[in-house]
């Protein structure tokens, strides 16, 4: 193997480890917050908020990451170790956040940590996509993104384990300062193993008016209808897991008085068939065409989000094993309509 292809082997598993760790920093918390927040009297709906706040915060932020990128003499490369340093030590942080006792300043602080991490998260997410275009120009390129885009369900999976086991071991901050401080060190591994390259993002005036033709490009696809739909779908299906994600721990803690660990399990097994189902959608719309799929998917959201909501409210003698299941169809679904609305998108253009 030659040293061009070791080092290109060396990026490509540093890209995809700090991107799996990037999205596992969601559903780090979920085992292990809603407790904590519910011990100094926090309500379902406040510590919703700093569940939710994290997406919020990356979905604000991430167009003026790679603004920032494109228009500024800032490297990736250097946006990417920036980026990385401040997720580690946000989270870091946020580990300590169960010292805090009253119920405004905990809330407010977590709130602002969340934030933060999310601001992060979104730079890592766009410089990843950036450099990888950068240093895999070509058809591997395209399939090594294709992996990343696969990793955020294995991310939702890897979260739960990490949080629950962690939080068993060493209290609440065990997790965070765990993997905050596999950040810090993944900032320190980005200077040896990234290749230096040139920023092109000078003040070159070619290079602003390719910018200002793409962001004209970027608001007519906007007009598009499948494009909107493709969005609004996507949107709505992150809502109703974000929904299930700040009810379904303390549901589980309190009515069968299951232990972080076994939670973990619950939303581990609701990843990987979020993942598997994925692939079997993606196949599915390749054979038959993505026709009525769109809308199929949401009728199975709605319908095993009611198998749920009935199970919770009535009261029908489930145990923890049929939850894990009913639960996990809810999420096997909502992958069926994230997916068919992206092959509706590609169809209709």
């Amino acid at each position: 193997m030659s040293n061009t292809s070791k080092t290109n082997f060396s990026v490509a598993i540093f890209f995809a480890t700090i991107f799996l760790l990037a999205e596992s920093i969601y559903t780090i918390q979920l085992t292990i917050y809603p407790k904590t927040a519910q011990s100094k009297n926090a309500t379902s709906f406040e510590y919703a908020v700093v569940l939710g706040i994290f997406d919020a915060s990356i979905a604000i932020c991430s167009p003026f990451v790679a603004t920032m990128i494109d228009s500024t003499r800032s490297s990736a490369q250097s946006v990417l170790i920036s980026s990385l340093l401040v997720e580690g030590a946000s989270l870091i942080l946020f580990g300590f956040m169960d010292k805090i006792n009253d119920l405004q300043t905990f809330l407010g602080a977590s709130i602002i940590l969340r934030i933060i991490e999310g601001a992060a998260a979104s730079a890592v997410f766009a410089t990843v996509f950036t450099l990888v275009s950068e240093y895999f120009p070509g058809s591997f390129g395209i399939f090594f993104l294709g992996v990343l885009e696969s990793l955020t369900p294995a991310g939702f999976v890897l979260g739960p384990l990490i949080g629950a086991n962690f939080y068993s071991f060493g209290g609440f901050s065990a997790p965070f300062v765990v993997v905050g401080c596999l950040f810090i060190l993944f900032a320190g591994v980005a200077t040896f193993v990234l290749p230096k390259k040139e920023n092109s993002n000078t003040s070159d005036p070619g290079n602003i008016k390719k910018c200002g033709e793409k962001e004209e490009i970027n608001i007519s696809l906007w007009k598009q209808p499948a494009v909107l739909a493709n969005f609004i779908a996507i949107f709505l299906t992150s809502s109703v897991i974000t929904f299930y994600f700040a009810l379904i721990e303390p549901f589980l803690r309190i009515e069968f008085a299951t232990s972080p660990s076994v939670i973990g399990f619950v939303f581990t097994g609701s990843g990987l068939l979020y993942s598997a189902f994925s692939v079997v959608a993606s196949l599915l719309m390749v054979a038959v065409g993505s026709s009525g799929y769109l809308f199929q998917g949401a009728i199975l959201i709605g319908l095993a989000a009611q198998l749920v909501g009935n199970c919770a409210i009535v009261g029908i003698g489930i145990d923890r094993f049929r939850f894990t299941y009913l639960y996990g169809n809810k999420l096997q679904a909502s992958s069926n309509f994230i997916t068919a609305g992206n092959k509706f998108n590609v169809s209709d253009e």
